[in-house]
């Protein structure tokens, strides 16, 4: 092919006015909208692609504030129910125990043998919120966690050592700076008078246990998402602090909810947090048991 010649450029092409396939309008580039896969959902969303699925437009986009939806309502229908059915349904049982044995008089003992029934009825209805919760879809599956095994249980670790130092501190201030008083729940006191193998089940064991699964995996799980970090930190913190009856120990129940939350977040299970409230409550019984 001949390279052009630059002295004797190509004529410039003019169009003929007369020719019926000449239009004077300027052309406008005519846009296409991609074709619909078969069976695909149609979006109602404008501003979704055809195709798109609906119930993605704007779930996960990021920086788009969501609607709570029905995870607070079920958050805290799930405390009551924990609250009766781990609590109350099982003290109405053991007190018709004490009236049908006789044992009334002595209410007190007859509790702090016990005590491992009522914390191991906790745990179960704990587990059956996880479990239920899990085949209807409402509980996401969690925090993945840091990468290096190694952090898995670093993180753990350190926030335990700081959890019962932070909440002994917190009880000092209140004590001594803000002159407010500040006691452990009197069903504590008694049983650690009581002592036995069943208090430190109770207290060491189904506790951390039975709180965890519910506060942590379940409510936290459930609101982590609609909600937001933050304010499903704050929520499952305060269901924690008030389901304890404790109006003294709010602040130190929030700060190890806090500590909990933190471990449950930085190593990805909520065996992270069980392991904190391990810790936290084995310092709590052994100086109470002291005391």
């Amino acid at each position: 092919m001949s390279e052009p010649n630059p002295d004797h450029p190509a004529p410039e092409f003019v169009p003929d006015p007369e020719d019926e396939n000449f239009s004077k309008e300027p052309c406008v580039e005519e846009s296409y909208e991609p074709l619909r896969p078969v069976g695909a959902p149609l979006s109602s969303d404008p501003s979704q692609p055809p195709g798109a699925d609906p119930s993605a437009s704007s779930k996960d986009t990021p920086g788009v504030l969501q609607r709570p939806g029905p995870a607070l309502g079920i958050g805290c229908g799930g405390c009551a129910g924990y609250f009766l059915l781990g609590q109350i349904v099982p003290g109405i049982l053991f007190g018709i125990y004490l009236a049908a044995s006789g044992r009334m008089n002595d209410v007190q003992a007859a509790t702090m043998e016990s005590l491992p029934f009522l914390t191991g009825a906790a745990v179960i209805v704990a587990i059956a919120f996880v479990v239920v919760s899990r085949r209807l879809g409402w509980l996401d599956e969690g925090p993945l966690g840091p990468d290096a095994i190694w952090k898995r249980f670093a993180w753990p670790i350190a926030i335990a050592a700081a959890c019962p130092f932070g909440a002994e501190l917190i009880s000092l201030f209140q004590i001594h700076v803000l002159n407010l008083p500040f006691q452990e729940q009197e069903i504590l006191v008694s049983a650690a008078k009581a002592g036995g193998i069943g208090f430190w089940l109770a207290i060491v064991v189904g506790a951390p246990l039975g709180e965890e699964l519910f506060f942590r995996r379940w409510f936290y799980g459930i609101t982590r998402k609609p909600l937001g970090l933050w304010l499903a930190f704050l929520a499952s913190g305060l269901a924690f602090a008030i389901i304890h009856f404790n109006p003294t120990g709010f602040v130190a129940y929030l700060w190890i909810a806090a500590c909990c939350t933190f471990a449950y977040e930085r190593s990805g299970s909520v065996w992270g947090a069980v392991f904190v409230h391990f810790v936290n409550n084995s310092i709590a019984a052994a100086m109470l048991s002291q005391a």
